[in-house]
């Protein structure tokens, strides 16, 4: 749900003539929390339960889940 609101902003956003508005800023603010939630929660997966996994598919001579880590960006979203 969090995407399709955030690409329903971005695209509020960059398709507009005009700077964005004080709405839009205030939407980003109410999503921005539910989204370090929800990345925060990745982290922990990412952490713990693929390595869990990755033994036991190392056990069933299986490859490894591999995830790749993106681009940070700095708070301005560069």
């Amino acid at each position: 749900k969090i995407d399709n609101q955030l690409t329903s902003l971005y695209g509020y956003v960059v398709q507009s003539d005009f700077e964005p508005t004080a709405g839009a800023y205030e939407r980003f603010n109410d999503l921005k929390p539910e989204l370090a939630q929800i990345s925060s929660r990745f982290d922990q997966i990412v952490a713990t339960e693929v390595s869990q996994f990755n033994r036991l598919a190392a056990a069933l001579s299986l490859p490894p889940v591999v995830v790749k880590q993106a681009a940070t960006t700095d708070s301005a979203g560069r």
